[in-house]
């Protein structure tokens, strides 16, 4: 399959291409960017033949069939129109866009054209995402009575010089994603009431933007979700769901790739259980190297399902409805923090 790139930027580079690199029947056709000499420079380190300064320009070959685009998410739905119009299947990372109502015209424009989208949301693809997943959809812990979730990550200048991810929305458009669509894709996207969440700026104006965010999320079923989203309290990565149902409970630490499955009492040696299992992980992780790339080593399986979707052997791993639904949610915390009252979910999506 052939593959155009709009965007050379670190998640391109550090995330994308290298996964590219592994997957043979894959060709990269050409790469875009505004800079066209980071365009250049990434052309050469990855083999790329091709690079131009437009998606235009880079669209206009009809050989492409499927657009990668790795652009700040104020572009999305520019570039998706673009893309669209060319008749090209998408990934785009995430999130989706910054507005609902961005959101929602990018899932009209993929219904309209008959093209798959996919959203990049790669820590799905932790192995023990996908058994807890299992886990909780097969009935092991009852029903789901609450989730709380803690997602603490440092600035993104820890990983970027770019600022487009210094606007109003701040974390909540960063990690939150990330965070949100966990969440629902443990929930099984079921229906969602109400949205409150306190926050804002951590420095008191100094920012002006949301650096950190409780948010509590109430679903039709009953069931009620926490979850701590901060730039402001962590120098290193906390990605961690505990899920309590009437049967249950599953402690999952998503980043170190393990979970504890609890039923009645919590002895001793559930703890030790627990602690050597996460160490074998860490461990193995660590001495393979691929515990210090993160969510980077998930790329791969995730555009692999993605091309075998679009040939019709498999379902899009995350598709622009559930995505939009994840754009919802943020946007409900976002107006909740801004305005400080709960935001009816049904209300802001105009399902009332």
């Amino acid at each position: 399959m052939k593959i155009g790139i709009i965007g050379a930027g670190a998640i391109a580079r550090r995330g994308h291409l290298p996964a590219y690199r592994t997957i043979p029947e894959i060709e990269i056709v050409g790469i875009a960017d505004l800079d066209l000499s980071l365009a250049e420079k990434v052309a050469d380190e990855f083999g790329i033949t091709r690079y131009v300064p437009d998606c235009e320009t880079l669209l206009e070959d009809n050989s492409i069939e499927l657009v990668d685009i790795c652009t700040p998410t104020q572009t999305h739905l520019d570039v998706i129109k673009t893309a669209a119009d060319q008749g090209k299947h998408i990934l785009v990372e995430k999130p989706l866009s910054v507005t609902l109502e961005d959101a929602v015209e990018i899932q009209k424009i993929i219904k309209a054209n008959d093209i798959n989208l996919c959203v990049v949301h790669n820590w799905r693809y932790a192995p023990s995402v996908g058994r807890v997943a299992k886990r909780i959809s097969g009935g092991y812990l009852g029903n789901i009575v609450t989730i709380h979730g803690l997602g603490l990550t440092s600035f993104p200048s820890s990983w970027t010089l770019n600022t487009w991810l210094y606007h109003q929305g701040g974390v909540l458009y960063d990690f939150g994603p990330h965070m949100i669509d966990m969440i629902l894709y443990m929930k099984n996207f079921s229906p969602v009431k109400t949205v409150y969440a306190a926050g804002g700026d951590f420095s008191h104006g100094n920012m002006d933007f949301i650096n950190y965010a409780v948010i509590t999320i109430e679903f039709e079923d009953g069931s009620i979700v926490t979850t701590d989203i901060s730039w402001m309290t962590a120098s290193v990565l906390k990605f961690i769901l505990d899920v309590h149902g009437t049967a249950g409970n599953i402690l999952l630490d998503i980043r170190n790739d393990s979970y504890s499955e609890v039923h009645g009492f919590s002895t001793p040696f559930n703890d030790i259980r627990y602690f050597f299992s996460k160490m074998w992980r860490i461990g193995n992780g660590v001495l393979s190297g691929s515990y210090f790339n993160g969510a980077n080593i998930y790329y791969k399986p995730l555009i692999l399902d993605f091309i075998n979707a679009v040939k019709g052997n498999g379902e899009i791993p995350i598709t622009v409805d559930h995505a939009v639904m994840t754009n919802a949610v943020l946007e409900a915390a976002k107006l909740s923090i801004l305005e400080n009252r709960p935001v009816s979910y049904s209300k802001l999506v105009g399902e009332d």
